[in-house]
Parts: structure tokens; sequence; C-alpha cells
């Protein structure tokens, strides 16, 4: 009788702990996620924009390395902040003796092309921001073009419009400098 009620107490008792298990381990868990795993990912994410710019730099963007002078931009130069959680490009351009019309012009051909590329490349970051600071002519002050979408939003736009102004245009997320608003 007592190796019965020994195995009966012993028995209640297992009942008793495996919930309190899970329920101490879901516990653990949430205490995890809000503070360890959520390093982890910021560090994934770190890995990945490296890994893209590097991807970027091979198929010839050297305005991620050094400052460029191209046909649209007197200068220009990229710069990838490595606390962002998403793929964010500051994008610093000089432009002079052109016409608001052809600024505006260039910064939508540059990033289309740069948006279109991004969105080609198979790594796990999915939302960009181009966040230009534009100086025209000799103006003390820099002008703000930002732009930002995901992959998904990048992909149907690119379905419907292959113009860079359409493209640019229908980007629901953009904070524009009242220069280079409504053209």
């Amino acid at each position: 009788m007592t190796t019965v009620s020994c195995f009966g107490f012993s028995i209640l008792v297992l009942i008793r702990i495996i919930p309190q298990f899970f329920l101490f381990s879901e516990q653990e868990y949430k205490s995890k996620a809000k503070n360890e795993l959520k390093d982890d990912l910021d560090i994934d994410v770190s890995k990945e924009n490296k890994i893209l710019k590097d991807i970027l730099i091979k198929n010839g963007r050297k305005e991620l390395q050094e400052v460029i002078k191209t046909p649209k931009f007197n200068s220009l130069m990229v710069y990838m902040p490595e606390n962002k959680r998403e793929a964010f490009f500051v994008i610093d351009v000089e432009i002079t003796n052109k016409t608001v019309f052809e600024i505006v012009n260039s910064i939508q051909e540059y990033s289309f092309a740069f948006f279109v590329e991004l969105s080609s490349i198979h790594v796990d970051v999915n939302n960009y921001v181009l966040s230009y600071f534009v100086k025209v002519d000799n103006e003390n002050k820099t002008r703000s073009y930002f732009l930002r979408a995901s992959r998904t939003e990048i992909e149907r736009l690119k379905q419907k419009y292959s113009n860079p102004k359409d493209f640019i245009e229908h980007l629901p997320n953009k904070v524009i400098d009242e220069l280079f608003r409504n053209l």
C-alpha cells in the first residue's frame, strides 16, 4: 500500500510541476524577447547592411567609398550609418548650374536606379531609405529629399511605372523640400 501511495503522490507532484514548468519557460522567453532577442536582430541587420554595401560596391557604386563626380552631380557621396534597422543611405549631393527641374529629374533618376538595384539584391534587408542632402549652387543651407520604400513597394511600383518620375511620385513614404515639390 505504501508503494502505491508513494507512486500516486509522485504522479500528483509531476502533474503539478509540468504546467508550472511551461509557465516559467514562457516567462523566461518573454523576458528574453524584450532584451536579448532584440539585440540579436540588430546584429543580424547590421551584418546584412554590411553585406549589402559590399555587394553595391562590387556592382560599381564607387560613391559608397569616395566622393565622385557624375554628369548629373558635381559631387556625390553615399554613407551608410551602421546603427539603423533598415538599409539607410545618407546621400550628399552638390549641384551647380542646373534648374530646379534638372535637379529633381537627376535625383529621381538616381533614386529609381538605386531602388531597382537594391530590390534585385537578395539579402534579408527589405526596407530602404534614401536620405538626400542637396547643396544647390552657392546656397548656405542644404535641401532634403527623403524616400523610404520596402522591397514589396518597389516591386509593385516597378511593374506599374518604368518612368523614374512616376515611380517616385507614387512612393507612399517621402518627405521632399519645398523647393523640389510639385514639379
